[in-house]
């Protein structure tokens, strides 16, 4: 590794050093655990997974369906590959982030608020609407965030946006979707896992283009760091971790993070990441799943 190399990645480890505890904890808080049919907590996952994976018409439908049979339901869970891998019996999903305690993975203390998922009905149906440009069903979903006891800035301006929209006559936007007919196959293998499509991060990265290198670092879950990279771009590495919902970038020099909406993990000696987020960086304009197979449109 070239000096310049050695130097960001430095500076990138010190600035995940000092960020990652800060960002670990902006984790959705449950409330009081409600008694949620199990109908609703399998739709919600669905829906929370195809919000996350660019399928807002689908996660609103559902949504909606949960929401006209019970109302604003929550839910919280655990990723099911961690279910898998600890051994004993993880406490409930509902505690509140600081009661959650840690979970050994991979010989490391790993926080189980970093894995832990939440949503609800109407935070869905609040996103959902917001990817779909429905002025009015933005105010009408966010103000009932807001009224369940919502804080967050970012809500609130979504909010007051669409409400100007609203006041200048636009109810919705049709924006239309490109027709694609250049669909092709990846010759990549996947699996679900909530409903999120995961790939192997090795043969993935040889399909997309990606550059991967794992170096050892025992301060981090499983003693590794991941650097992954545009081959035609290999000095813009994104840092992903196991077990941990974020990946760290230094532009510029400054930090910058991103949420990921399923953490890495390791199995069987594959690191598993998730599809939408590579697809993402790799540039491509769309995927789908047909079947087995993946199938995406070229950049």
């Amino acid at each position: 590794m070239g000096t310049k190399a050695a130097f960001v990645c430095r500076q990138t480890l010190l600035a995940i050093l000092l960020q990652i505890g800060f960002l670990s904890a902006q984790v959705t808080q449950p409330r009081i655990r409600p008694l949620v049919p199990p109908d609703a907590v399998n739709k919600l996952k669905e829906a929370y997974a195809a919000i996350k994976q660019g399928e807002p018409e689908k996660a609103r439908d559902l949504a909606e369906e949960v929401f006209q049979k019970y109302g604003d339901v929550q839910v919280a869970w655990f990723p099911s590959w961690l279910v898998r891998q600890v051994k004993g019996i993880l406490p409930d999903p509902y505690l509140p982030a600081k009661d959650l305690g840690k979970v050994e993975l991979w010989n490391s203390q790993v926080p189980l608020a970093n894995l832990r998922h939440a949503t609800t009905a109407v935070r869905i149906l609040f996103e959902a609407n917001w990817e779909l440009v429905r002025f009015d069903e933005i105010v009408r979903w966010g103000k009932m965030l807001m009224e369940a006891g919502e804080r967050s800035k970012d809500v609130l301006r979504r909010i007051e946006y669409a409400e100007i929209q609203l006041r200048q006559g636009w109810v919705y936007r049709i924006i239309p979707k490109p027709v694609r007919t250049n669909w092709r196959p990846l010759p990549l293998r996947f699996r679900l896992e909530d409903h999120f499509v995961v790939v192997p991060l090795d043969e993935a990265a040889k399909v997309l283009g990606f550059n991967v290198k794992v170096s050892a670092n025992p301060k981090y879950a499983g003693g590794k760091l991941i650097f992954v990279s545009r081959t035609e771009e290999p000095s813009g590495s994104w840092v992903l971790l196991l077990a941990h919902p974020f990946a760290y970038r230094l532009e510029e020099g400054k930090q910058k993070a991103e949420a990921l909406a399923y953490a890495p993990f390791e199995e069987h000696g594959k690191i598993w990441v998730p599809f939408y987020w590579l697809a993402e960086k790799a540039g491509l304009k769309g995927w789908e799943l047909r079947g087995k197979r993946i199938y995406t449109s070229p950049r």
